[in-house]
C-alpha cells in the first residue's frame, strides 16, 4: 500500500470538497480525487477518467449509490466488504463522508439511500 502524506490527504479531501460544493462539475473532478476513489475507497474502475464520471455523476441511480457510499459507510460496489475501506484512510475517509453530509443534510442524504435499490 502507498502511504500518503498528510499534505496529500489534506489536498485529497480539499478537492473532493471543492467537487461536492461544485454540483459535481467535471472541471473540479481531479486526477487526485479520480485515483483516490478508485483505489482507496473500493469503487469499480470503469475505465478513464471521464469514463468514472460518466459512470457515476451523469446517471442518477449511480450518483445516489457514490453519495450512499459517504452517507452509510457500507461499501456500494462491493458489498462484502461493508465499511472496511473506512478504515484505510479514517482521518480522509471521514471527513469525506461529513462533506457529504454538510451539504445534502442528514434528512436529504438519507433519502438518497431510499432511492438506490440494492439488488441490481
Amino acid at each position: 500500500m502507498e502511504i500518503i502524506s498528510n499534505k496529500k490527504k489534506r489536498k485529497i479531501v480539499r478537492e473532493f470538497k471543492f467537487f461536492i460544493k461544485s454540483g459535481f462539475d467535471s472541471a473540479y473532478f481531479t486526477n487526485a480525487v479520480h485515483s483516490h476513489l478508485v483505489h482507496w475507497c473500493c469503487f469499480r474502475v470503469v475505465g478513464s477518467k471521464e469514463a468514472f464520471y460518466k459512470h457515476y455523476f451523469v446517471d442518477q441511480k449511480n450518483l445516489y449509490r457514490f453519495l450512499c457510499q459517504f452517507i452509510t459507510g457500507n461499501c456500494v460496489e462491493y458489498p462484502v466488504l461493508k465499511n472496511e475501506w473506512l478504515k484505510g484512510l479514517p482521518d480522509v475517509h471521514e471527513p469525506m463522508c461529513l462533506v457529504i453530509r454538510e451539504i445534502f443534510g442528514d434528512n436529504t442524504a438519507e433519502l438518497f439511500c431510499e432511492e438506490v435499490n440494492w439488488n441490481e
